[in-house]
């Protein structure tokens, strides 16, 4: 505790970057992360230093810099943003229509991106996300479409634009050997092999196989090998310093994924996993701390999160967090699994159900033996009829019609096991989607970003930093 305080009062001490060279900048976007989030993150890992003997808050990377703002996310035409208007704010300065991507609300180009921008005086540009490069926040640094899910020629306007390093879970509608072929590319799978590609090319990064959605595993499924935030921050870092000045942004877009079917526990760890490449960044400052620009925010809430509910009165209990074994996307992709096969076919009703409550006490920790409450969580009654209706959507017991109307575009199991775990734990989703509160910011390097802000500003006052060398 005590190297944080003296290592935030160096931070403190290198205060006015706004009157330096700034040469590195560093733009890092946590799509759906709410205040909420954040803090209930901090909370979790108090709980897990002070191993529930005490109540307190271990900050965040991002908690520590020295700036600590708030921005407004509004859109053009809702108060309520979608991640494409957010980002073309973020990136480019100026409110646009929900669904589009670095154009104005007569879609036209108002005005250059950030990146853009950055690249005519000089900078390199990296781009890196946990999901697809061609997903609405990393578009909007470079492409300019109406609508975000043009896949295809946002890709298009990837391969003109030609950053110096991507990395992602991949592209969605097209392949990189197809948009980025003419030679300069280097397209690997790990960040070893960057470590000796040639100087000359440029670098994109994605798995050989991403996970659901064309994007990297979310931290609570990750499997060693696996790509994580802080790994390929790092190796951005080491290989764009050696040439000289660069702007990166990089996306924890899977947070928002993990908001939107109300997954708290695995909400917690991508907010740790993002936090991490955030440390990176950090470290980075303490040898460039006159040349370094780092700004932390979101894009907007996601799911209208909040800390404490009727249920668990003024307690929240952190311990749930860590029963939750992996990510409702990948219990769902398990229990599909388990759905299409010949043997459970077979089965009746009653025998497939226990089939999946198997699952359910290996994932999830969920148990129906009141015997296993030390290791397990153990089901009420109405807990278990949730299940037992969500189940019976899932295996067509029950009309898809219905299914919509109750559980939208999620699956009826994944999000009744999320929405357990957070009456267990004592956070409350109102929503699966998106909220219109302001969200955090948090930098280092200049004190332009400790007001309450509209998101256009930040691109801006980047952009007034670097003019003012």
């Amino acid at each position: 505790m005590l190297k944080r305080l003296l290592f935030l009062i160096i931070l403190f001490s290198f205060f006015s970057l706004n009157a330096k060279d700034i040469k590195y900048i560093f733009y890092f976007i946590g799509d759906g992360m709410g205040r909420a989030q954040v803090e209930g993150t901090e909370y979790y890992l108090s709980y897990l230093e002070s191993k529930g003997n005490y109540i307190g808050r271990k900050k965040l990377n991002m908690s520590m810099l020295p700036v600590q703002g708030l921005a407004s996310t509004f859109s053009y035409d809702s108060y309520i943003t979608d991640s494409a208007a957010a980002a073309t704010a973020l990136g480019s300065g100026y409110k646009t229509k929900n669904g589009t991507v670095a154009l104005d609300e007569n879609l036209k180009i108002k005005d250059r991106t950030l990146a853009e921008k950055l690249r005519d005086k000089g900078f390199q540009i990296a781009l890196i996300t946990s999901v697809s490069i061609d997903h609405a926040t990393p578009a909007c640094f470079y492409a300019h479409r109406a609508k975000r899910k043009d896949y295809v020629n946002i890709a298009k306007d990837l391969a003109t634009f030609r950053p110096d390093f991507l990395a992602s879970g991949g592209l969605k509608k097209t392949k990189a050997q197809e948009i980025l072929k003419g030679g300069d590319y280097l397209l690997v799978n790990t960040t070893k092999e960057i470590l000796n590609a040639p100087k000359n090319k440029k670098i994109y990064l994605a798995p050989k196989t991403p996970a659901s959605g064309t994007s990297l595993p979310y931290a609570i499924d990750r499997k060693e090998g696996d790509l994580s935030l802080k790994e390929i921050c790092r190796s951005a870092i080491d290989r764009l310093v050696k040439k000289g000045k660069f702007f990166m942004m990089l996306e924890g877009g899977k947070i928002d994924w993990a908001c939107h079917e109300n997954d708290s526990a695995t909400v917690v760890k991508e907010i740790i996993d993002f936090d991490n490449a955030i440390a990176c960044a950090v470290e980075f400052a303490k040898k460039y701390p006159d040349e370094t620009l780092i700004v932390v925010t979101a894009d907007h809430e996601c799911g209208a999160c909040t800390l404490g509910r009727n249920l668990t009165k003024y307690k929240l209990f952190f311990d749930v967090i860590d029963k939750q074994k992996v990510s409702g996307e990948k219990f769902t992709f398990l229990s599909s699994k388990i759905l299409k096969e010949k043997s459970f076919k077979k089965l009746d009703k009653e025998a497939q159900f226990k089939e999946i409550l198997k699952l359910i006490k290996e994932t999830y920790s969920m148990s129906i033996n009141e015997k296993d409450n030390n290791k397990y969580l153990t089901l009420t009654p109405k807990e278990l009829s949730r299940i037992k209706n969500a189940f019976d959507y899932v295996a067509g017991y029950k009309s898809v019609k219905e299914k919509k109307v109750l559980y939208g575009v999620y699956d009826p199991l994944a999000i009744t096991l999320n929405d357990i775990i957070a009456k267990r734990l004592g956070f409350a989703w109102s929503s699966t989607s998106h909220s219109g509160v302001s969200v955090g910011v948090s930098a280092y390097g200049s004190d332009k970003f400790s007001k309450h802000i509209d998101n256009c500003d930040i691109p801006k006052i980047i952009l007034d930093l670097v003019n003012k060398k």
